[in-house]
This record gives C-alpha cells, structure tokens and sequence, in this order.
C-alpha cells in the first residue's frame, strides 16, 4: 500500500516557523514570501486535520499538536542535511551527481530519474537541490540544471526543454475566468521576467486580471501545491505540472498554454560518457514530459 506523504514544501514551511517562532523569519530563510509561508502552514494543517500554530502579533507558537510533530520533521530534515554534507570521497563509484534548481528537483528531477531507471537499473544517481553558482569541482556535480542562461564555462550546454505555462487546478475545479480563484506567482527578482497571469490573459483575449485579487506564492511549485490542495488556479509549468496530471491530483481546466521566452539548460562535463548519455535521457524525458502535459490542456474558455 503506497503511502500519502504530507507535501514537502508544507513540512519544510511548518518547520522552518517552529524553529524562528515567525512566519517572516520562515519565509526569509526559505527565500520566499510570508503569505506563501502561511498558505503552506494552513496546507499541512489541512493535511493532518488539525491545528499546529497559534498566531499572534508577536508571531507563531505551536499547539499541543504542533509540539508532538515538531520532533519528527526536526529529525527528518536534521538527516537530510546530513546527506548533503557527504564528501567526495563518499560517493561510490558509478554514481552521477545532478543539481538542479529547487522547483526543478521537487517537481520533475526524481520522476524522470525514476522513469529513466526503469531502462537502466543499472544507473546510480544522486540528486542535489541547490541555486546557482555551484561549484564543479571536486565533488560537485557532474550535470546541472536551471532556467536560462547558466553562468558556467567549460561545459557542455544544451536546451533541456523550453517549457509552457498552464492552468492547473484540483479535479472539479470550475472552468470559469474568475479572478478570485487565481494563485498568482511571485518570481522573484531573478526570474521577474517570467510569464504571469496578466500574459496568460492577453494571450487568452481576457482582460488583465487585478494581481490584488486571489492567492499569492512565492514559488511555482508553491502554487502547483495550493491548486493541487483546492486553493485556486494556477499557472503552473506544465514540464512540473505533468506527474500530478497523469496521477490525477490536477487537472488543466482551460487552455491555452503560455510558451515561456527562455528554456531549461542543462549543462554536464563532456569528458564524462555517462554524463553525456543521462543528459540525452533526461533531455528526452523531458519532451515526453511536456508533450504529455500539453495533451491534457483543455479547449480555451468561449
């Protein structure tokens, strides 16, 4: 029997307020909004069906339910850490590090790794959530992905996909243009570039939605996570978006699909056989991901 994990990106929001007592000091070590921090808070809570923080204008304090839980996820991730602290000279022979940017390895990386080692059992990876720069010195990486141009020299790059934006929401979802139902992105200063709802609605042929309305989160996974809960609708990467359609935990209520202006890189050491060929498998894995996603888009509103 599979088991139902509560979402990461929630345990990593309610144990980050346990550990500062602040829903702000949570969201500024994870790099992201307070509002986005809370709506994680309220999804787990959802999750476990009970309450595990009292909020107050000094900031949050944990309930006798949050007490009893708090132990595990200090635990879990404390082990996790761990494992992100083992050297170079831990790492087995054969083994094939890939870093990627967080939404990528949250959302897409382990699935495709899955899907790729069904072909080759054989295939030994170890996958690393990080930002850019990262070091490709010893013991770094051996194939790293993000969003854009990377800023490496010295290596192989090539397009790992050039992804589309998508609505997606929770089975059910009503297929309207309602603008108190949208999850609205927050980028970041990085990527504030990247394609939002007002886009999406221009190339709908819809009015621009007011970005004071809906939801907010400060991470595009962040967003497929409160869709997927009932919190909206969101504009999702329908790279990210494709394991939740065909699991049935989202659904693409209208189209049309949103191409993003610049691609995913991937970038690996060229002297490195067994970088070369992950990386034409992952690039491959990458566009059966996509097709699949945009085969589930729904027909634009009338």
């Amino acid at each position: 029997m599979s088991r139902r994990y509560p979402p990461l990106t929630a345990m990593m929001a309610a144990e980050a307020a346990a550990r500062t007592g602040s829903i702000v000091g949570a969201a500024a070590e994870l790099g992201v909004t307070a509002p986005a921090v809370s709506q994680q808070i309220k999804l787990l809570e959802r999750h476990l069906g009970r309450r595990l923080f009292d909020r107050g204008r000094g900031g949050v304090t944990l309930t006798d339910a949050g007490r009893s839980i708090l132990p595990y996820l200090a635990e879990g991730f404390d082990n996790l850490a761990k494992v992100g602290q083992i050297g170079p000279g831990d790492r087995s022979p054969g083994r094939i590090v890939v870093s990627a940017a967080a939404s990528v390895a949250l959302k897409w990386l382990p699935g495709a790794i899955d899907a790729i080692r069904r072909n080759r059992p054989d295939l030994r990876v170890e996958l690393r959530m990080e930002e850019d720069p990262v070091d490709f010195g010893e013991g770094g990486p051996d194939i790293r992905i993000g969003y854009g141009e990377l800023p490496y020299t010295g290596l192989v790059r090539r397009t790992l996909v050039r992804d589309c934006l998508i609505p997606v929401a929770r089975p059910g979802e009503s297929r309207s243009w309602n603008e108190d139902r949208l999850i609205h992105t927050d980028w970041g200063g990085s990527y504030a570039s990247l394609p939002v709802w007002r886009d999406w609605a221009a190339a709908a042929g819809f009015d621009a939605p007011d970005p004071r309305r809906g939801q907010r989160a400060g991470a595009s996974a962040l967003a497929q996570e409160m869709a997927a809960e009932g919190g909206g609708v969101a504009l999702a990467n329908a790279l990210f978006a494709a394991r939740d359609l065909a699991a049935g935990r989202i659904e693409c209520p209208f189209g049309p699909a949103l191409p993003m202006r610049d691609g995913y890189t991937i970038c690996h050491k060229d002297r490195a056989p067994i970088s070369r060929d992950l990386a034409d498998r992952l690039i491959l894995q990458a566009q059966m991901d996509l097709d699949f996603a945009l085969s589930r888009v729904k027909p634009p509103l009338g």
